[in-house]
């Protein structure tokens, strides 16, 4: 079976795209957990928020663009449940339901969600 393998640089860009003749390797684990920090830096890296996002969610509290968008999609009777566990987490689970939450309001598919978290935990 051949596949292509996708070399990316720390920010996340593809580089390099090999061709490979074997199976491909299984994805590396998904995390169950990272660091408030660690997540908005990977999510600044992968462009899905900006810089100013973060540091404004990090420092104030302050929900990014893109996760209120998907955050207004929620049922009025759990949003601001949602809303506080964004802003109150200082560790982010991947299992929470908020990301399931995220992922049906349409701010990100399962396996983004997946690819943040593998990139988060690989930030000290």
């Amino acid at each position: 079976m051949t596949y292509q393998e996708r070399v990316l640089d720390a920010a996340g860009n593809v580089i390099e795209i090999r061709e490979r003749n074997e199976q491909p390797p299984p994805p590396p684990r998904v995390p169950e957990q990272v660091t408030e920090t660690q997540f908005m830096r990977a999510a600044v890296k992968v462009g899905i928020v900006t810089a100013d996002e973060a540091k404004a969610y990090l420092a104030r509290g302050v929900i990014p663009s893109f996760v209120e968008t998907a955050v207004a999609q929620i049922p009025a009777n759990v949003r601001t449940d949602a809303e506080l566990k964004i802003i109150g987490s200082d560790t982010f689970h991947r299992t929470d339901p908020v990301f399931a939450m995220l992922i049906a309001g349409g701010a990100a598919t399962s396996e983004q969600v997946d690819d943040l978290f593998r990139l988060a935990a690989t930030l000290d």
